[in-house]
């Protein structure tokens, strides 16, 4: 008896007598486990939810990305223009300052339409009418690298034999693909000329209407958190805004140096080609290259050595672009140092490839005016977001101010 007493002891403190029953403390833990049973229940299903409708509405983006077509370059061209509108509504109301930014818009296309449209025609023209030519002139090329091909075949090694095949099988698939592709390319045309119709009509009333899209959207948010949504989505809209107006910018500086070699070493279609270069520079890496082999194409046409001369000094502009230009260009659109985007260009490129590139540049942009807005101004520490690195502006200047 007096052995079985500590267990009767133990007993009575795990348990105890109620008024209607007995009641087990162990059943406050049951209630734990079985609460967070439904929080992860609740937050598994939630995820679950998020995951299906981001898929729905990645399947909707894909099944209408020929409706979304529009909407983005209406989008590309609201960031255009939004610092005309914004400069000129200093003076009058919003729908005026936009439409005065679209005369400005208008009359530049106009300028384009009158001096460089009718040049880039008459060389689309003349690469059509002289398609004939050209492809008798690769006929003649590829049967003369056939012929030396056969009397090197001998004294190639098996390896570099296969390459050879390879690279001639593939030309030759890849000049009947574009032959056989001319009725599609005619259909894209016509549609690409409807998107580029609707585009700018979109984008007018984005820009005319931004207020009220902004206001509508601050809605969803309560009025507590409204103020920094605000602040982000300003940072992000700069951000953003000045990375598309730096890219263009580039495409533009880009395109007229590689028209100016092309005019300087002869090769037919300067313009035309070296706006293709231009407009595919903005895509990092393949970009540049796949510019440049139209160019190098119609230069081999007339002469080896000067595709060859097309080749080096397409290295060249390359080479200075990124160096000096997008850097440099970089640097006025966005606030980024041109130190910081070559460094985040290469760690963007190292991280997460062809997309990281892409990003990387407004993404710093963003994290750069995130942490002096929210975190060195609120501890009072002012620092100067451009131009820091190299020394420009006094210290009173720095302690002072922030200058975005």
């Amino acid at each position: 008896m007096h052995r079985g007493a500590p267990r009767r002891m133990k007993i009575m403190l795990f348990s105890r007598e109620g008024g209607s029953g007995t009641e087990v403390p162990g059943e406050p833990m049951e209630r734990e486990k079985l609460e967070l049973i439904k929080r992860v229940g609740i937050i598994s299903w939630s995820l679950i939810g998020i995951g299906v409708i981001v898929l729905a509405a990645l399947y909707l983006v894909y099944f209408l990305r020929f409706a979304f077509t529009p909407l983005v370059l209406a989008i590309l061209l609201a960031y255009i223009l939004s610092p005309l509108v914004s400069y000129f509504e200093r003076w009058v109301p919003r729908i005026y300052s936009t439409l005065i930014a679209y005369l400005i818009f208008l009359s530049v296309v106009a300028i384009i339409l009158v001096f460089v449209i009718p040049v880039m025609v008459q060389q689309i023209r003349g690469f059509i009418e002289g398609l004939p030519f050209h492809l008798a002139r690769a006929r003649e090329i590829g049967a003369a690298l056939g012929e030396q091909y056969l009397r090197m075949q001998l004294q190639l090694p098996p390896a570099l034999e296969n390459v050879v095949e390879s690279a001639i099988s593939e030309f030759q698939a890849f000049a009947l693909s574009i032959l056989r592709r001319a009725p599609v390319a005619t259909i894209s045309l016509i549609s690409a000329i409807a998107t580029f119709i609707l585009a700018p009509i979109v984008a007018f009333y984005l820009l005319k209407d931004l207020k009220r899209i902004g206001a509508f959207f601050l809605e969803v948010f309560p009025e507590s958190r409204r103020e920094t949504v605000t602040s982000v989505i300003s940072i992000i809209n700069r951000a953003v805004g000045g990375f598309v107006r730096g890219q263009l910018t580039v495409a533009l500086i880009v395109g007229i140096m590689c028209s100016l070699v092309l005019i300087i070493l002869g090769v037919d279609y300067p313009i035309l080609l070296g706006m293709i270069a231009g407009l595919f520079n903005v895509i990092p890496y393949l970009g540049p290259v796949v510019g440049a082999v139209p160019a190098a194409i119609i230069a081999l046409l007339d002469s080896p050595i000067k595709a060859l001369l097309v080749v080096v000094l397409f290295f060249v502009v390359q080479q200075i672009d990124n160096a000096l230009i997008s850097p440099n260009v970089m640097k006025h659109y966005v606030g980024v140092h041109p130190v910081v985007a070559i460094f985040s260009l290469i760690a963007g490129g190292v991280l997460f490839g062809l997309w990281g590139i892409l990003l990387a540049v407004p993404l710093v942009a963003v994290a750069q005016e995130l942490v002096l807005t929210f975190v060195l101004k609120k501890k009072g520490v002012e620092v100067k977001a451009a131009g820091a690195l190299d020394g420009e502006g006094s210290k009173a200047e720095k302690k002072e101010k922030i200058v975005r």
